[in-house]
Parts: structure tokens; sequence; C-alpha cells
């Protein structure tokens, strides 16, 4: 995925389609990935779908011209440690533009699975600012966890766990 901001390690996402040109061409990229596959090697890729850009002109941030079509409204769609938008998980249409990347990066370069950015941010509503984890169960699992980033999490889950188990059994999708 392509980011705008050096400064932002490639974590301030614009482009969720388009693998960032780091990897080489398109093609190179999976050559690259076929290389690895054929040396038994799984390949993951780093997915940010934590937050995203905050930028209008070249991201997804007030594509209709809102500042709520992927993101939650107002102060509860803002990372202001991170200057950039929360996805709101709740909203079908960002569940279905989310699931369909990774099936996107899945389908046409065979990566085997992901490793998620920013999964405290996603998981917790106070997105891991100032809390401190000591292993109670009510910390992690309390009113400040954020179901609807969870149930993602878990559709993630599921669906990488189908598609493996599809091209570990049935060669479908190599």
């Amino acid at each position: 995925m392509t980011s705008y901001h050096c400064a932002a390690f490639g974590y301030q996402i614009t482009s969720f389609f388009a693998a960032s040109s780091r990897y080489g061409s398109p093609e190179e990229l999976k050559e690259l990935i076929d290389t690895a596959h054929s040396m038994g090697i799984t390949v993951l890729l780093d997915m940010v779908h934590s937050h995203a850009c905050k930028n209008v002109l070249d991201g997804i941030n007030e594509f209709d011209g809102t500042d709520h079509l992927y993101f939650h409204e107002g102060a509860k769609g803002r990372h202001e440690l991170w200057d950039s938008r929360l996805f709101n998980y709740g909203s079908h249409e960002v569940l279905r533009f989310l699931l369909s990347n990774l099936r996107f990066y899945m389908d046409v370069y065979q990566f085997d699975g992901f490793r998620f950015d920013g999964v405290t941010s996603m998981m917790y509503i106070h997105h891991g600012i100032g809390t401190g984890f000591s292993g109670g169960y009510h910390e992690y699992f309390g009113p400040g966890a954020d179901q609807e980033a969870i149930v993602y999490l878990m559709l993630v889950m599921l669906i990488v766990s189908l598609e493996s188990n599809l091209r570990l059994n049935f060669g479908v999708g190599k």
C-alpha cells in the first residue's frame, strides 16, 4: 500500500490498492512472492487498517465531501497523536472496502497473510494512549474494547484461514 508521507514511515496510507513502488513494479513484486513461495517461504504484507491519511487531495478522507464515509464522524474519527483518520468498523461499506483490500493482495499478488500495524489503536477506544496493561482481563475485554474493530479482526482471521486452507488442500489460488 502506498503512503504519501516519508516521516510516517509508510503508515499514512493514501492508495490502498497500489503496491508501494518500494517493492518494484507490480510484476517484480509478484515474481518476488512467487520465488519466496518456491523456496517454501510464507509471505506476509504489513497492513495498515488501523488508520489512514487525513489528506483530502490524495487519499480517501472526505472522498464524498463528508468526514465520515470511511471514518468515524468528528473527534472519534481522528487519531490526534498520529494525525490521521480512524476507520468506522461498524459500517458495512468500510468492512467491504477493507476486506476487499485484503482479498486484492491475496488474489493478485498471492500474499499468504498479513501483519497488522496499530492493533492496539484498533482494538481499544482509548487507542492504548495513556493506558498500561498489567494482565488483568478487565483491561483487555472491558468497556474500553472496540467491539466493532475486534469483530473486523475476527473476520480477517476467518478469511485468511479459509484462503490458506483452500490453497493448502486444493491448490486454489496458486
